[in-house]
């Protein structure tokens, strides 16, 4: 996916002059469009971002679980974060134990996603995918270069 430099700098967290500075002194390469336009790789911008991000700005790692019952999203969310924390991920937790929370649980990860703020998606099981339906955050996940893991974790 191609970003303009607004969109480019955003995400690496710097200024727009800063990401001309850099192209001129070869630090970063810009594509132009037909217009002249500068346009960013997302997928290079993240490899940059991981680099020089501090660990407060670092992409971190979106996990949703969802349970029917508070005790069980209880013990759900203590197996995938033990499951994370196996991984050495940064995560930032979004969890629904309602039907009704689902709708805001989605907005929220649709936020995380296309804000270019996640690296990965975990989600305890394959289930979870078709939560919100697969296409949906399928294509989301792909257009952000977000990565999608299914831990594959009992009920």
């Amino acid at each position: 996916m191609k970003l303009r430099i607004r969109e480019a700098a955003r995400i690496l967290g710097v200024s727009i002059s800063t990401l001309r500075r850099w192209e001129n002194e070869g630090k970063i390469q810009a594509e132009r469009t037909a217009g002249g336009h500068r346009v960013y790789d997302m997928a290079k911008l993240r490899s940059i971002a991981a680099h020089r991000l501090p660990e407060s700005k670092a992409l971190t790692t979106l996990v949703y679980v969802h349970a029917p019952d508070p005790e069980s999203l209880r013990q759900r969310v203590a197996r995938i974060t033990e499951y994370c924390d196996r991984q050495r991920w940064k995560i930032e937790l979004v969890k629904d134990a309602a039907v009704v929370e689902q709708n805001k649980s989605l907005q929220l990860l649709i936020q995380r996603i296309s804000s270019g703020a996640a690296a990965r998606l975990v989600l305890p099981s394959r289930s979870d995918l078709f939560r919100f339906g697969s296409d949906i955050l399928l294509s989301l996940c792909d257009q952000f270069s977000v990565e999608i893991v299914i831990a594959n974790l009992p009920d």
